[in-house]
């Protein structure tokens, strides 16, 4: 059956106006319009991140793209982080620090449980001479929120820059750069702001870009270079060819952002979690976070039914309901199955999403008593 209602961890369904922003004609990146676009898509970014005083840059590249151009340009070879891990897309980060030559301290956390800070505070005091704690807010993996504003007060308590991987989270979690003091701010395109993917978004504070300046001269990058990338912000362009037309999405991304109101996405992010929570629960799908505290907004994750493999109810509720939900990955692959609940998901995809799931399991399970 064709895809009718993506609920995926991302890339999340993309709205008509959005879709339809994509097809204006294609402008020289290089005149007046396209600043005039860039300087619009500027300030909405900086309401997005919920910051007055960093500009945020918009990268054609991936959510992990934009985590590279953060590490090559703020740490070095030689450099010690602290990143702790609780899933696939931790470990990512890890690694992404580990290849510029950092030495990496990973405080490692079961699947299904959060980061804790006492942990973190204790491998810093053991590591005085890290300057560095980053962390992902939402591990995609395992649809955990970590404890982000005690680990980024835990990070400046201890002189160390904090690098926030909010890639599937910000717009659906609360993340106000500015008063929690968050060094960098990463994010992509294809998750809360319901836009396409290909573009990516970071942002730096002042002490970061202290780094950054010291190093001028030293990055191994070209593309990714974030004083070149500053320097072309402030003409309202970009360094090399942008995608325009993903541009032209943003802009309505951003605008259908403000419209609504950043708390009451927010907002809406957690009661849609919640309900699906709850839902899948009384379809006897046991959430997967060890702690509810710590369930995430914005991707679901929950135990497979019992003697039903999770990747046949994935299948089987394609081909029924044209509804499209994710498996596990890495060490969760073949075990839980994940819903997102981002970008424009409403009570009612919740509702549809839980009736197929309702459907689809009572077939699979009278199957599998037949056999």
């Amino acid at each position: 059956m064709k895809e009718k209602l993506i609920m995926l961890p991302g890339p999340t369904q993309v709205p008509e106006q959005i879709l339809k922003a994509m097809s204006k004609p294609v402008i020289n990146h290089r005149g007046s319009a396209f600043e005039q676009l860039y300087s619009e898509i500027a300030e909405g970014l900086k309401y997005f991140f919920q910051t007055q005083e960093n500009d945020v840059y918009p990268l054609t590249a991936s959510g992990t793209g934009a985590v590279e151009c953060a590490v090559l340009n703020v740490i070095e070879k030689g450099d010690k982080a602290i990143v702790p891990t609780n899933g696939e897309f931790s470990e990512r980060l890890a690694e992404a620090i580990e290849k510029v030559g950092a030495k990496v301290v990973s405080p490692k956390f079961d699947l299904g449980t959060a980061i804790d800070p006492r942990m973190v505070e204790k491998t810093l005091n053991s590591n005085k001479d890290a300057r560095i704690l980053a962390f992902v807010y939402n591990e995609t993996a395992c649809g955990v929120r970590n404890p982000a504003e005690e680990l980024v007060r835990i990070a400046k308590n201890h002189g160390a820059l904090a690098i926030c991987d909010a890639i599937s989270n910000l717009g659906g979690d609360n993340l106000p750069m500015d008063k929690w003091n968050v060094d960098v701010v990463i994010t992509g395109s294809q998750k809360c702001l319901a836009c396409p993917p290909g573009l990516a978004f970071v942002s730096l504070g002042d002490e970061a870009w202290k780094k950054v300046e010291r190093r001028k001269g030293e990055k191994q990058t070209l593309y990714f270079d974030l004083l070149k990338i500053r320097e072309f912000h402030k003409k309202n362009q970009t360094p090399f060819t942008p995608a325009v037309p993903l541009l032209y999405a943003l802009q309505d991304g951003l605008k259908m952002l403000k419209e609504e109101g950043i708390e009451k996405r927010i907002r809406r992010h957690a009661d849609c979690a919640r309900v699906l929570r709850e839902g899948l629960k009384t379809l006897g799908l046991k959430p997967f976070p060890k702690d509810e505290k710590y369930a995430s907004n914005t991707v679901t994750a929950s135990w497979g039914p019992q003697g039903v493999p999770p990747a046949d109810l994935v299948k089987r509720l394609l081909e029924d309901t044209g509804i499209v939900i994710a498996g596990g990955m890495g060490e969760t692959k073949g075990k839980i199955i994940r819903i997102g609940t981002m970008g424009m998901v409403t009570q009612k995809e919740v509702s549809l999403t839980l009736d197929g799931i309702k459907s689809v399991l009572a077939k699979l399970v009278a199957k599998a008593q037949k056999t």
